[in-house]
């Protein structure tokens, strides 16, 4: 009777248990589902059974990192937005420039000058198209399907190919290229068409924003471009392959700061990595591919 009596009491407290365990369960779902994920609530311990209060540090510690994804998100969101307004506004200036040369073109009699003021409009269509065009390099760069079709190609190859189209630019400026590698292909497994752009960029950016000679050198499976950093410009390492970062404060250049930015991108895509050093006055780009046959 007495072991009777005594069941019957444990079958009890297990039913009170598994009422209260029921009770808490359902309380978690019910804030979970009517919690937003803008909220700063949090999930208040009220059961003080076993297990309870491990279960709302983690329903907590759970919204405390969904939250701060958001708010992450929104600032990025942001300052992409504010990121976009300023590349508008680099657009439209050539734009509304050319459209001004365009119209004294008509209003104007003399051909001489009507040819300055069409040449003057045409100039800024360039720095217009230039910005559009690396904008868009750029959005493919981010694009899923931008490296698709990875083969062993020869590094070296595309290299080449890509300081060759590149030579009239610096023959403008007056500038060199210093080229030290192995006589030996350079194999990687990569996108040859992402991997010619990641050249394109690299020594544009030298061209661009660099002084004197561009030095290309090969240390075992990486390549490494370095060059003369012009003098009085800084150069915030850390910053320098994010979106829209340019060293020059100054806009209106024809450039978006988005060169780095989409090699990076490519570099990622491919199992690439990337690396900025600044220091003594040169700025060094550093290549490497894990993906590089043995």
């Amino acid at each position: 009777m007495i072991a009777c009596a005594i069941l019957i009491v444990l079958l009890g407290a297990a039913l009170a248990m598994a009422v209260a365990y029921a009770r808490e369960l359902q309380r978690v779902a019910r804030f979970l589902s009517e919690s937003g994920p803008e909220s700063n609530e949090r999930l208040d311990m009220a059961c003080p059974l076993p297990g309870c209060a491990q279960l709302t540090r983690a329903v907590d510690a759970r919204l405390e990192a969904d939250r701060e994804i958001l708010r992450r998100r929104a600032a990025e969101d942001a300052r992409f937005q504010q990121e976009l307004a300023s590349l508008s506004h680099d657009i439209r200036t050539p734009l509304a420039g050319a459209k001004g040369y365009v119209q004294l073109a008509l209003d104007e009699a003399d051909a001489s000058e009507r040819s300055v003021c069409l040449a003057s409009a045409v100039k800024r269509m360039d720095t217009m198209q230039a910005l559009l065009d690396q904008l868009f390099a750029y959005t493919r760069s981010m694009d899923v399907d931008a490296v698709r079709d990875i083969q062993e190609v020869d590094a070296r190859e595309l290299l080449a190919s890509a300081l060759a189209g590149a030579h009239p630019l610096f023959e403008e400026q007056g500038r060199e290229v210093e080229v030290r590698l192995d006589e030996a292909p350079i194999i990687v497994r990569a996108d040859p068409e992402a991997l010619r752009r990641i050249f394109d960029n690299v020594i544009r950016n030298a061209i661009e924003h660099g002084t004197g000679a561009l030095r290309i050198e090969q240390e075992e499976c990486a390549l490494v471009f370095s060059n003369d950093i012009p003098h009085g410009v800084s150069i915030d390492a850390d910053r320098v392959m994010e979106r829209f970062y340019q060293a020059d404060a100054s806009r209106g250049t024809g450039n978006a700061g988005l060169g780095l930015a989409t090699v990076q991108n490519l570099c990622t895509a491919m199992g690439m990595q990337a690396t900025v050093h600044v220091a003594d006055g040169a700025f060094t780009l550093r290549l490497w591919h894990a993906g590089q046959p043995s």
